[in-house]
């Protein structure tokens, strides 16, 4: 029912999302820390309560609560970063060379991967549009970045394929479930199917 309910046909914002994002929504207005701040005094039941359209007049304590699930929320963006960073160069870069040159080898993967993490965390295109956004852009282009990092991760290791198969299933359900958050993430489902197709 929460789900579905329109407020008596008076939002037309229930159905923006697939169900998984609607269920992380609910999941952020009904926990234990939620009721413990609304018992404490500091955030009214109104902020977490489905509206219509033309009541969302809040407080400014729960636009801060809101945003403070969006910064935690953008924790997976910068996993998510960092994690196809460390897939792209450092599995790149696991040939077969030995010693001291290997160590170099080591040294500036590691850079790489920490430029390209910063790089992303703080595209000012991302921070100005999307950081501290209602939408969880942030979060959900890190999801899709774990999914793109396990990709790349199971063509790298083509050595031992039941590796390789596990990743890429990882990568999959990974953007299967991102689909159920984002329908928008829709356009890149034939890059995956021709992608997952030639490497069965």
């Amino acid at each position: 029912e929460w789900y579905y309910n329109d407020v008596n046909g008076t939002t037309v914002h229930t159905l923006d999302y697939p169900p998984l994002f609607a269920f992380f929504e609910y999941c952020l207005s009904h926990n234990f820390v939620l009721s413990y701040i609304q018992e404490k005094g500091w955030l009214e039941e109104k902020c977490t309560s489905l509206l219509g359209d033309f009541e969302n007049d809040v407080s400014f304590a729960c636009v801060v609560y809101q945003r403070c699930t969006v910064i935690l929320a953008d924790v997976v963006f910068v996993w998510g970063s960092y994690f196809a960073s460390k897939s792209v160069f450092f599995m790149g870069n696991s040939g077969s060379s030995n010693g001291k040159n290997n160590n170099c080898k080591n040294i500036i993967a590691e850079k790489k991967i920490w430029i390209t993490t910063v790089l992303l965390v703080f595209n000012p295109g991302v921070l100005m549009l999307d950081h501290v956004h209602f939408q969880y852009n942030g979060m959900l282009l890190g999801w899709l970045l774990l999914s793109i990092g396990c990709l790349v991760r199971g063509c790298m290791s083509s050595s031992s394929s039941n590796g390789m198969i596990s990743y890429e299933i990882i990568g999959a359900a990974l953007y299967a479930s991102l689909l159920s958050m984002k329908h928008l993430y829709l356009t890149l489902a034939p890059l995956y199917l021709i992608y997952l197709f030639r490497r069965v």
